[in-house]
């Protein structure tokens, strides 16, 4: 839900009313409680992700043996699959401007570390991101 909340807060100030949303995620159980929220709330939200990028637990057990829990089961059990569509997914997400992400993940260090030095030098300083976890004591968040 504070996903959400930091979104809305990120298209009111920036005057978007009906905002496309990519959404960069392993994890379809968090694609679905967004969507979730989305809707809920009625929001105007249009949500996308990189299918491929995405796995689903309950699928995943139909390709492996062994249950499947974790995104690096799941590019071992694709043999590599889904670490190329991950890539993919995030050039997809360098096609934004704004961002909503955790500086508690490393994926979300990566894509701010592209956002702030390619996407932003590019386009002249347009980009801007909201750190999911700017309450967290500075011990504990990166960019303290």
């Amino acid at each position: 839900h504070c996903i959400s909340s930091a979104a809305s807060d990120v298209y009111k100030r920036q005057n978007i009313s009906n905002p496309h949303v990519f959404i960069t995620t392993e994890s379809m159980d968090g694609v679905v409680k967004l969507q979730d929220v989305v809707n809920r709330n009625n929001k105007s939200w249009k949500l996308h992700y990189y299918a491929p990028s995405v796995f689903n637990a309950n699928t995943a057990a139909h390709i492996s043996a062994k249950p499947v829990v974790s995104p690096m089961d799941m590019a071992r059990v694709t043999q590599g699959t889904l670490g190329k569509a991950s890539l993919i997914s995030l050039l997809l997400a360098m096609e934004g401007k704004h961002y909503v992400l955790t500086s508690g993940s490393n994926w979300s260090r990566l894509i701010d570390e592209l956002r702030l030095n390619i996407v932003d030098v590019a386009c002249g300083g347009c980009t801007n991101m909201v750190d999911l976890r700017e309450g967290i004591p500075a011990a504990q968040n990166w960019r303290a």
